[in-house]
């Protein structure tokens, strides 16, 4: 550190901090702090994990080079320097699923079948439905409960403006089995979009290890629209992807008091969050 730590340098930092503070008051528009509006908790929450997110990036010397102490950038020479560092991130863009107009043709569509009574009544009570909320499908083992989960959500998506989803499952072996399921669907949407499966043996997953080359823009095949990024590898930006397959710890983990837990509700905002196989929980 430049400046150094503890009362050393104290003025520096003092100084530093109140030109952060008249720059920021600056750009929002606000003359006071006092004037700054007081958001809520979830509000907190996410603007936090946005900044936490936002500092990792800039502190990042991949995207960010080291420049000499005395060397004195333009405001041109800047803007170069973080158009060039967000070019090379490439974040994907937030899923935004098209509008439905008949549930029988789209289900058709998505997973070349027809759906069934029991994927067809899910289908209709969520498009009934004026506001998100939780909905339970019970029904025998290979009635289709996953392509009916996969469909309704996209219906509330293209309702509410999910921006992603999050699939739950109880153990590593059981969201290894769905993966390829989720990755195939993903497929079918629009735009590059990146995919996470979390959870701690993820590198004994052939198929996602071969998604995963060491680069943002690296993807499995010329026609496959869905990434792994390397900047979502992160233990901590584990639920941060547009779509990601998890065992449900990892939304469990979201409710605990732990350092940047923020990131967990920022990957989780704007998303549907689906929980599979409910009935092995209780064991």
């Amino acid at each position: 550190n430049y400046y150094g730590h503890g009362k050393v340098n104290k003025d520096e930092w003092t100084q530093i901090r109140a030109e952060w503070m008249e720059y920021a008051l600056s750009v929002t528009g606000f003359e006071d702090v006092k004037n700054l509006p007081n958001p809520d908790v979830a509000a907190q929450m996410l603007i936090t994990g946005l900044l936490v997110m936002s500092d990792w990036i800039a502190s990042n010397t991949d995207y960010f080079p080291y420049i000499d102490i005395e060397e004195k950038l333009t405001d041109e020479q800047c803007e170069e320097r973080v158009r060039r560092a967000w070019n090379k991130l490439s974040l994907t863009d937030s899923w935004y699923a098209d509008f439905i107009a008949d549930n029988d043709s789209f289900f058709e569509e998505r997973f070349g079948f027809r759906p069934n009574c029991v994927q067809r009544e899910f289908m209709n009570v969520v498009s009934l439905c004026d506001k998100p909320g939780i909905y339970i499908l019970e029904a025998p083992m290979g009635i289709g409960k996953t392509e009916a989960a996969l469909a309704a959500t996209e219906i509330l998506a293209s309702r509410f403006g999910y921006g992603g989803i999050f699939f739950g499952l109880p153990t590593q072996a059981t969201a290894n089995g769905i993966f390829d399921r989720i990755h195939s669907w993903a497929r079918g949407t629009d735009d590059i979009h990146s995919l996470r499966l979390a959870h701690g043996m993820t590198d004994m997953n052939d198929e996602y290890c071969e998604m995963f080359h060491g680069r943002a823009s690296d993807i499995s095949d010329d026609n496959d629209n869905i990434i792994v990024h390397t900047w979502f590898e992160g233990r901590k930006q584990a639920l941060l992807s547009e779509f990601v397959v998890a065992t449900v710890d990892q939304f469990l983990m979201a409710s605990l008091k732990q350092k940047h837990v923020m990131l967990r509700h920022l990957g989780l905002a704007g998303k549907a969050v689906i929980i599979d196989e409910c009935h092995a929980y209780d064991r």
